[in-house]
Order: structure tokens, then C-alpha cells, then sequence
């Protein structure tokens, strides 16, 4: 989906800033059709720099035993590895919050406050992490609240952070001259994705918070909150208070979301990888034995949860009981796609769910994906509608199967062309199935069969 950001280049996307698609469009004239592999360099440099950003900043102001007890710790972290395999959003924002979080200390230096480069770093971070996505607002006032209580309002009196406002709002300024081009629909859609649509729950939260000690383990999760007692630092403002006032507010406001909606356990990246100098200098002072046994287990954790990726998990390939079956398939798929449509003379393809399509569009260039549905995203503003009247190859994927939009309004018939099974080291993941579907009628009425 977000190579398609890169494919499709504009000054901002209806889901997202601009910078997951921008830093992939290099590799389009590098190469003329880049491999999948190519489309991870970018997320696996930001992984590699983010972790030697915090290291560092951990060995200067907490000691050089802290500094490699954090890189251990990110390192042993289940999910930061998959934010280096596969770019997302996130991929970029974790560095930009390692950078804020350097920018932010050195500003607390009485000297480096009075001059004008800490403060253009400060605003060009903000701005790249303002381009990679929306929740880096939620790092803002953090980032006021500790400079103003370090130095007082008589900052506002020097050129530094008007400076850092100035540059940072320029380089977000693409994302709202795209949105005022398009009344606004990514505020709306976030602002509504965020708050979800259902009634707010503690139970959501919990399961939420267990899902965030699985994937990001306890070192990271429980170590420093458990320890962090052991450190009561001389002076008013320490770097682990910098970490804690970057991290914290940015954990709760995600949690308290997560009770109206269904978040996703990746979207509190940032702040986590942000606790890791806490955690290195808490395993860095602690001397009991248990915390090499629970570096081991964790990194055993980590080497099953990537193995299961990498077989394929479980096979269930009639439902969505096996998330690593998302993660296989799509290429044949859509050269499938591309020969049946081809061969059957079909311009289109559509599918019915826009999950469906964010996977299938990128394989299936340059063919458009429509997606028949009600709920405008992305996709529309790419390829429209389905032109009425018009043929299309309707492909169907069986963890997220629909009844076939056949009747009044819909397609006047659908004929099964194939059916392509996926198979990962011998086990059936999950299955294709691609239609012949003549005479759109323009009204869509998706009916999901697991719904």
C-alpha cells in the first residue's frame, strides 16, 4: 500500500502524510519495477539508526553499560523488528522520536539553548516526523512542557523556537495544502478512525496492554517502570525525565483510544522504543542474574514469533485466526490477476474490501483496483469508481471472503475463472478465487460471509 504512495506521488495521501510514499519514489527511477527487497531498504536503515541513536543517547547521559543494555533490549524486541522489514508510518516515526528525544536534551544545556542550530534540528525533526505521521502531534507538548519548565518563557524572547516553529510548519505545509485541495478528508477520516465508532471500554484496554506486553516483551514493557525507583537524579530536569515526558503522555492518550477502537499494537512504537535508555540504565544498575535470564527468553521470543512469520503460522485458510497468512500470496496473485484479466479481455480489477486492494494493487499494476464498497478511501482518489456498465476480474481471498455482488444494482453474473491455493512450506494458508463479473450496476452492498 504505501509503495504505491511512491508509485502514485502527491503532496499527501487520504490515510497518511506524505514521507512513507515520498522516501520509496527514489527507488522508481532507480529501478523500473523495484523488487520487494529494494522496498525494504528504507525501513530496515531507519530500524538500524534508530537503535544506534538511542544507544548513543543512552551511553552519553546514563552511562556506557546503560547504552549496550539498550541496544540489547531493542534488539530482543519482538515488533521493532517487523517495523524494519516492512515500511509503514511508523517505520520512519520511531527515528524521528529518537531524534526529538536528542534534540530535546540537548536543548535543556543552558549554552546550546541561546543558539540557532539545536533549535533548526529541533524543527526539521518536527516537520520529518509531522510528514511521517499525524500522532507525532502527540510528542508536541511534551516537547514545550520540559523546555519551557527547564528555561521559563523567557526562551520565546530569543529567535530559536520561532526559528524551529517556523521550519517545521514549512515542511508540513504540503500535507495541508493537499487536505484544504480535498476538504479536509484526512482530518475527518483520522479523527474518526481514532475515536473509533463504538462505546468506550476498559476490556479493550487491558487486552490491549496484554497484546503490548507480548509483542514488545518485558524488558521493555515492565523493566524500566519496575526500576525506575532506583534512580533519583541531583538536578531538575534528567534525561530519564525527558524519556518519561516524551513516552508517557503519548502511551496513555494511545491506550485511552484503544477502549473505542480496535488499535493496532504497532501504533505505540515510538514511545516504547523511547523507554529503552530507561530500561538500559535500569538493567545497567540492577545486579541480580534474572535479568540475563529474561534477556534470554525474550530473545527467544523474539526468534519464534519471526519463525512463525516465516512458515507461515497456522494453517487456517478459511479464516483470520492466522495473521502470518497475510504475508504470502499477493505476487502470484496478482500475476494471475493480470493474465486472466488479459486473457478475458477485462480492464478492471475489484475486489470488495480496501485491505484486500491495498495488497493486491501494488502486484496487480498497471491494472486500476476498484474497491465495491460504500466507504471512500484512498483507492477512489487513485482509480474512482467502477464506470457503470463495465467489466471486471472480482478476485476474492478466503480469510476475508464476501458473497458475490451479484443482483439488482450489482454485476447481472460472475463466473469462476480459478481458484489458486496459498501453500508455505506445505501447508495451505489461504486461497484465491478470481470471477468473470459482467455489467456493474453502480451500487455496492458488500456482504461479508465471517461477518
Amino acid at each position: 500500500h504505501y509503495a504505491l504512495y511512491g508509485y502514485f506521488p502527491a503532496l499527501s495521501y487520504f490515510d497518511h502524510p506524505p514521507l512513507v510514499g515520498w522516501s520509496q519514489f527514489p527507488f522508481f527511477h532507480l529501478f523500473n519495477n523495484p523488487p520487494d527487497w529494494v522496498l525494504r531498504i528504507v525501513p530496515m536503515a531507519c530500524h538500524a539508526a534508530t537503535l544506534v541513536l538511542l544507544a548513543r543517547f543512552t551511553a552519553t547521559y546514563l552511562g556506557l553499560k546503560a547504552g549496550r543494555w539498550t541496544a540489547l533490549i531493542i534488539t530482543v524486541a519482538p515488533l521493532p523488528h517487523m517495523l524494519g522489514a516492512a515500511q509503514v508510518p511508523d517505520s520512519l516515526l520511531i527515528l524521528w522520536a529518537a531524534a526529538l528525544l536528542v534534540s530535546t536534551q540537548t536543548l535543556l544545556n543552558s549554552q546550546k539553548v541561546l543558539q540557532l542550530r539545536p533549535w533548526l534540528a529541533l524543527g526539521l525533526v518536527l516537520g520529518l516526523a509531522g510528514l511521517s505521521k499525524y500522532t507525532a502531534a502527540f510528542f508536541v507538548p511534551s516537547i514545550v512542557a520540559v523546555l519551557f519548565y527547564a528555561h521559563g518563557w523567557r526562551i520565546l524572547r530569543t529567535p530559536g523556537p520561532w526559528l524551529a516553529m517556523l521550519l517545521a510548519a514549512t515542511l508540513v505545509s504540503p500535507v495541508i495544502i493537499w487536505n484544504a485541495q480535498h476538504e479536509w478528508i484526512s482530518f475527518v477520516y483520522q479523527g474518526a478512525h481514532g475515536t473509533g465508532n463504538k462505546s468506550w471500554q476498559a476490556g479493550r484496554v487491558i487486552q490491549q496492554l496484554v497484546l503490548q506486553l507480548l509483542v514488545y516483551g518485558p524488558l521493555l514493557t515492565l523493566f524500566p517502570l519496575a526500576l525506575l525507583r532506583q534512580h533519583q537524579p541531583r538536578h531538575c530536569v534528567s534525561p530519564i525525565h525527558v524519556c518519561l515526558a516524551l513516552a508517557i503522555p503519548f502511551l496513555l492518550i494511545m491506550f485511552f483510544l484503544s477502549g473505542r477502537s480496535n488499535a493496532l499494537p504497532h501504533w505505540t512504537s515510538p514511545a516504547w522504543l523511547l523507554l529503552a535508555p530507561i530500561a538500559g540504565y535500569a538493567a545497567s544498575q540492577t545486579q541480580r542474574n534474572w535479568k540475563r535470564w529474561l534477556l534470554g527468553f525474550q530473545g527467544l521470543l523474539c526468534i519464534v514469533l519471526v519463525g512463525w512469520m516465516l512458515s507461515g503460522g497456522t494453517p487456517d485458510p478459511h479464516g483470520l485466526k492466522n495473521p502470518p497468512a497475510d504475508l504470502y500470496g499477493w505476487a502470484d496473485a496478482g500475476k494471475t490477476a493480470r493474465q486472466l484479466a488479459q486473457t478475458h479481455d477485462l480492464q478492471h480489477l475489484a475486489v470488495q474490501n480496501w485491505s484486500i486492494a491495498s495488497r493486491l494493487a501494488w502486484y496487480g499494476r498497471p491494472l486500476p483496483v476498484n474497491v465495491l464498497d460504500t466507504r471512500f478511501d484512498q483507492f477512489d482518489l487513485w482509480y474512482g469508481d467502477l464506470p457503470l456498465g463495465a467489466d471486471a476480474l472480482l478476485v476474492d481471498w478466503s480469510p476475508l471472503p464476501y458473497f458475490l455482488p451479484v443482483g439488482p444494482g450489482q454485476f447481472a453474473g460472475c463466473d469462476l475463472l480459478a481458484e489458486q491455493a496459498v501453500t508455505r512450506w506445505g501447508k495451505t494458508l489461504s486461497y484465491f478465487q478470481f470471477y468473470a463479473c459482467r455489467h456493474w450496476g453502480g451500487k455496492p452492498a458488500p456482504r461479508e460471509k465471517n461477518g
